[in-house]
């Protein structure tokens, strides 16, 4: 049985995409994932290093506190923009 192009067209879009393909994005994603995560425990280490060897250092606690939440913000926009964006 010969199908007609919109026959075709249409199924194509019901056709699920291969395996493959979808291990191969979250594959990709959870390297990135990786990557963006070894990122910020450097970026907390180095603050709150930064912060120890400084002369006028603030208090432990608040080192503590400013670098978690650079860290938690740098995360947030590091995996949204660049881990899960959909449209690359």
């Amino acid at each position: 049985m010969d199908m007609n192009n919109a026959e075709k067209c249409a199924a194509k879009m019901t056709t699920p995409a291969s395996p493959s393909l979808l291990q191969n994005v979250a594959l990709r994603q959870f390297i990135k994932f990786c990557i963006v995560g070894a990122g910020s425990v450097l970026m907390n280490q180095a603050l709150i290093a930064g912060n120890a060897v400084n002369e006028k250092g603030w208090a432990p606690l608040i080192a503590f506190v400013m670098a978690a939440f650079i860290v938690v913000f740098w995360n947030f926009f590091a995996n949204k923009l660049w881990t899960f964006n959909t449209e690359s």
